[in-house]
Order: C-alpha cells, then structure tokens, then sequence
C-alpha cells in the first residue's frame, strides 16, 4: 500500500463506486462472517491472527537480522465483511499481505520466562517445552491481529456479486476481494 494515511486516503474509492473487476483501496469496519476467532498468543478475539515462535539461532555478525528462526506459525481467518457509508465488501483473506498490520511481539530470556500461552503455541505445533524452556533460551513470539470493528484498508481487485447470506443484506449487492494470480491483496489498519 505505500506510502503515508494521506496518500491512502486519497486513492480510497467508495464501495458502491469501485468498478466490477477493478482495483483499488476501500475502507471501512470490519464485522466477521462467523463467530469471533481467539488469538493464540494473546488470547484476543478476533476476526484474523498470524502468529509466529522463533528461537534464537544465535548471533551470525553476516546475517545479524536472521539470528532468529521460526520455529512454529499458525495463521486463523475468517472471511470478513467491510462496510462504508456505500456498500459492503466481503474480503477473502487467503493469501493476502498482512505485514502492515502491528505485530505484538514477546521475547523470552533467563529473566522473562515463557508464559503458559507460549508454552501452549509451541506445544501445538510439535515442540518439547521442558521445566526449563524459555529460561536461557531466547524464544521471539510475534502476533498480528484484526479484531472486530477496527478500521481497515483493503488494496485489490474487486467484482459484485449477490448480497452475502446470513449478513445485514443491507446492500443488494456486495463486492468480493480476494487475491489473484494478477492483483495482491493487501491489509493495513488506520
């Protein structure tokens, strides 16, 4: 999405205006299609969550910034409904760019042990926690998320189909957005 909110504004078209098969930037609040996923690393609801366990590899002076390694990642979402003064969207989160999301990020160490959350996320994914994990091992946990009602762009391509079942139904039609082979799909909050 480069650059600043000021720019991002700008390119944002209204719902009812984007064009079928277009690309562009919408904006609005995000309500989820089904029940409210929970984050597993914080333990937030939420409409989406990519988390990720590294462990510290140790320090490479040559590739200082890849001292860590992921070690388990898990991702959860649903598809999400947008909405503007305009129209609804609906955004297939599949494949999309969520790097501009804020990440949370948790470092353990000999004095910030794992707490029983980490300890869980690792095990989920097939890693031995011990009495002693976490306490002289340097793990790194970062999560993102998108909770319910935040404010989001979504850059992509679009095209209208028939109203979402089991929505509001406010809106006739609904503009579905999701990755292609030719158009990324990216996410930012605002």
């Amino acid at each position: 999405m480069g650059g600043g909110r000021k720019s991002q504004e700008s390119e944002r078209i209204p719902i009812a205006n984007f064009s079928d098969l277009g690309t562009g930037i919408i904006k609005g609040k995000i309500s989820p299609s089904s029940a409210p996923l929970i984050a597993p690393l914080s333990g937030r609801p939420c409409v989406a969550f990519w988390a990720d366990a590294f462990y510290f590899e140790g320090v490479d002076e040559n590739k200082l910034n890849n001292a860590f390694i992921n070690v388990a990642s898990e991702n959860g979402y649903s598809t999400l409904i947008i909405e503007d003064e305009t129209g609804q969207a609906e955004i297939n989160l599949e494949g999309v760019d969520y790097y501009a999301i804020p990440s949370k990020t948790w470092k353990t160490s000999l004095t910030r042990p794992m707490n029983g959350k980490m300890k869980d996320f690792l095990r989920k994914h097939g890693k031995s926690v011990g009495v002693f994990a976490g306490m002289g091992t340097m793990y790194k946990f970062e999560e993102r998320i998108i909770e319910v009602g935040q404010n989001v762009y979504i850059e992509g391509q679009g095209k209208w189909t028939k109203s979402i079942d089991g929505h509001k139904n406010i809106h006739p039609k609904t503009l579905l957005m999701e990755k292609s082979d030719q158009y990324p799909l990216k996410i930012n909050d605002y």
